[in-house]
């Protein structure tokens, strides 16, 4: 029985961290929108802003998609 209770609080800790990461990714991926829109907003002053954008497109994609990976990931622990 004890063998169960500390299996339950170490899965109770690993979807509490999983959720800490999906929402450090979420603010990164705000931040890089923030970013995103100064760069636009100067884009006729700087040179080279489309491959910075490109890249902050694809960096904001690539963070969308591991906060959803972790969701769903904390929801198979908690079903677990």
């Amino acid at each position: 029985m004890a063998d169960i209770m500390i299996r339950a609080d170490k899965v109770s800790s690993t979807i509490q961290r999983i959720r800490e990461a999906q929402e450090a990714a979420l603010a990164f991926r705000s931040e890089l929108a923030t970013v995103k829109r100064s760069l636009l907003f100067a884009e006729g002053d700087l040179c080279g802003v489309e491959g910075t954008l490109a890249a902050l497109r694809a960096m904001a994609d690539a963070q969308e998609r591991r906060a959803e990976d972790l969701g769903a990931q904390a929801d198979r622990i908690e079903a677990f």
